[in-house]
């Protein structure tokens, strides 16, 4: 009985462990989604936006529209704004400015 008891414990430990895991992965993944996005989200990336685990570009819209290759900063990185199709919606994004070697 008392194996029973151990065998039961340890599965849910586990199933535990792989919920929280595959958590954090879609956490992560959702970052790295929207990453720099100057405009409002809705839905849980807009969560993640007003608790401050995504960060948020910092692009001026002119007229509710993304300015193209505008300066901005995102995550304190400078960067330029682009129209950036992510999950079938146009949104305006800061792409931090790489420096080639």
């Amino acid at each position: 009985m008392k194996t029973r008891k151990t065998v039961v414990w340890f599965c849910l430990l586990g199933a535990l462990l792989v919920g929280a895991s595959s958590g954090a992965a879609f956490v992560m993944h959702t970052v790295n989604t929207y990453a720099g996005t100057c405009s409002k989200l809705d839905g849980f990336p807009g969560l993640l936006q007003s608790t401050g685990f995504l960060p948020g570009g910092k692009c001026v819209l002119v007229d509710g529209k993304c300015p193209p290759k505008e300066k901005c900063e995102v995550d304190g990185k400078k960067g330029h704004c682009v129209v950036d199709v992510i999950d079938h919606r146009s949104l305006c994004v800061c792409k931090p400015t790489t420096v080639s070697r």
